[in-house]
């Protein structure tokens, strides 16, 4: 939930960045979904984006693999 991670997202986001799995900013409107499905933490933005990209690339590795 939202609020099991609200400490250490500042902590990570004021020495470099968070972002959902999906690649978007993680934010809290506590309006909509409070489930958090997985999120990236990262020294920056550029690196968690990479992190996100590899893990795009091994999902789509190991979905191919299983079809095999």
């Amino acid at each position: 939930m939202f609020w099991d991670c609200a400490a250490g997202q500042a902590i990570i986001e004021a020495a470099g960045g968070v972002l959902q799995t999906d690649g978007t900013s993680l934010i809290c409107d506590c309006k909509g979904k409070l489930k958090l499905n997985g999120f990236i933490a990262a020294r920056t933005l550029p690196l968690a984006a990479r992190l996100i990209a590899t893990l795009r690339e091994l999902e789509t590795t190991s979905a191919v693999a299983a079809q095999q």
